[in-house]
């Protein structure tokens, strides 16, 4: 009998042995190919952005590179723009009202003041002499004495203006009508800075107010004429452009010409005929790098911030134009980079907290992050997942392959790092070809363990668990059928504390179990060997 007892323990050990030794190979494999899983999960759902990320820049490069080709824009270029002499009379006029009433007003508000004292005085200085636009300022001048106190010119400052206008017939019968009415205006011939002859237009007044000293003044404000041109553009191109630029929603089409005068844009057409270099931000530096392209080439260029006294972000997408080989100008198409930050927005499911940003190729972060305050175009990043991305880059240059191609080849990789505050994270890298951006993702390792992924894995273990208990308690029935005596008689000596000492051990490998699968998928491998040592030592350990 006690033979007996013997094999139906030994049977039972056998089967917890095996339950051990299947358990620790199916978990390492399961843990393995869960692994596979995560990494599919978060490549799929991170390549989703990409794919609308490249197809935002290819679709921006179909748009410049149809408008490039396009008839209208030659028929742009070659309408190109006129001078407008309305344009500068009003607008001279504006400004010179303005600045005007600004020098009478300070003088009513310093009557103490004397002609010494306001020449000294920066503050009634920067009201006297003022630059508006692109080449337009204001001059001082007295009264009496005819000197000019203050001009953009630092060699006519000091100058009688009796002397000055000598040379010029046309601005002297200008102030010829002054000294009789007290204002006058008209066009006349005025040598610039760089000894060139060009015509301007001004407008002159005696200034209501004196100083304390009873010294007069009198007051100009002149434009170049050639500054004010207008686009000679037909209603229906005009209207045929504002429409492509309204249905690709971008910010702006500028069409250059090639000494840099912009002929035609959509944003602002009072800018029309000024010079490129003049409408401020970066985007001169972006004109001078395309002049390069050739025919049918496409550059893009930024991010720069913002040009027209904008300050946000823009991109600019950048083509030459042609006729029969003769260069014609330039095509410029800016967009918003808000529509990128746009773009990759969102949430990968099951993950709250994941950063997802571009760089460019000097690392420096190009959008918005989700949970650091970065200024972007000024913080480097510098990353696991940077460097490689980088070094794709220079893989595929020198396999003569798109980076792309590189990247299938080789296969994805997921390293893990530290971000910036000390958490393990899962970095994901994604080259952008098109623009020689790289896309990065960083995943929390621990939020990883959120998705539904993990909901399929506890799944699947807890149902081989109740499959593995099933046989168990099976096995333990059918013995105690099959020789109900012999566990009669131990159970009526003094086996029951071996009963008693298996059945705890049944319950504790079951709730330690449970308790493990609900902890995490990924340390599996880890964790249960351990525990089923520990349930065979205490097994193997216990008299019957």
């Amino acid at each position: 009998m006690k033979l007996r007892f013997v094999f139906w323990i030994g049977l039972l050990c056998f089967l917890l042995l095996g339950i051990i030794l299947f358990t620790t190979i199916g978990l390492d494999f399961k843990k393995k190919n869960f692994n596979v899983q995560i990494e599919n999960y978060l490549v799929s759902s991170v390549s989703a952005k990409e794919e609308r990320l490249i197809d935002y820049f290819y679709e921006l490069e179909s748009d410049t590179m149809f408008l490039s080709n396009s008839e209208k824009s030659r028929a742009v270029f070659k309408e190109g723009v006129e001078i407008s002499k309305d344009a500068a009379v009003f607008d001279v006029s504006e400004e010179f009202l303005v600045i005007a009433k600004e020098i009478e007003n300070y003088l009513r508000t310093h009557p103490d003041m004397s002609l010494k004292d306001l020449l000294e005085n920066e503050e009634f200085k920067s009201i006297a002499l003022q630059k508006v636009g692109t080449k337009e300022y204001s001059t001082l001048i007295g009264l009496e004495n005819k000197e000019i106190y203050f001009h953009i010119d630092p060699l006519l400052v000091g100058a009688n203006l009796d002397e000055v206008v000598l040379n010029f017939p046309r601005l002297a019968e200008i102030f010829n009508k002054l000294g009789n009415v007290g204002e006058a205006s008209g066009f006349y011939s005025w040598k610039d800075e760089e000894g060139i002859i060009r015509e301007k237009y001004g407008e002159f007044r005696k200034i209501d107010g004196e100083t304390s000293d009873g010294k007069k003044f009198l007051f100009g404000f002149t434009a170049y004429v050639e500054d004010y041109k207008t686009a000679n553009v037909s209603d229906s191109l005009r209207k045929y452009l504002n429409n492509f630029n309204d249905v690709g929603m971008y910010h702006n089409i500028l069409f250059v010409s090639p000494d840099g005068r912009i002929i035609y844009m959509t944003l602002w057409e009072e800018g029309i005929g000024v010079n490129i270099e003049d409408i401020g931000g970066d985007l001169f530096d972006s004109y001078k790098s395309s002049l390069n392209l050739k025919k049918g080439e496409i550059g893009f260029y930024g991010p720069f911030f913002g040009y027209l006294g904008d300050t946000e972000l823009h991109l600019a997408s950048i083509s030459n134009v042609f006729d029969k080989g003769i260069f014609l100008g330039t095509v410029i198409i800016t967009d918003d980079m808000e529509d990128i930050n746009v773009i990759l927005g969102g949430e990968i499911k099951g993950i709250r907290e994941e950063e997802i940003y571009l760089v460019n190729d000097k690392s420096l972060l190009l959008t918005k992050m989700r949970f650091r305050d970065v200024d972007v175009m000024v913080q480097e990043i510098k990353t696991d997942s940077v460097e490689i991305c980088f070094r794709d880059f220079e893989e595929a240059k020198k396999k003569n392959i798109s980076v792309k191609e590189y990247e299938l080849s080789e296969g994805f990789m997921i390293p893990s790092f530290l971000d910036f505050k000390g958490d393990e994270v899962f970095g994901l890298h994604f080259p952008i070809g098109i623009v020689g951006w790289c896309l990065l993702s960083e995943v929390n390792v621990d939020e990883v363990l959120n998705i539904p992924l993990k909901e399929d894995l506890k799944q699947t273990l807890l149902a081989e668990q109740w499959l593995w208990w099933i046989l168990i308690f099976g096995v333990i029935g059918a013995g105690f059928f099959i020789d109900k005596n012999l566990f009669l008689v131990r159970i009526k000596k003094k086996s029951l504390k071996g009963i008693f000492a298996l059945l705890f051990i049944i319950l504790f490998f079951s709730l330690n179990f449970s308790n493990f699968i609900s902890v995490s998928a990924l340390s599996v491998a880890v964790y249960v060997p351990e525990l089923l040592i520990l349930m065979e030592n205490l097994l193997l350990n216990q008299k019957f």
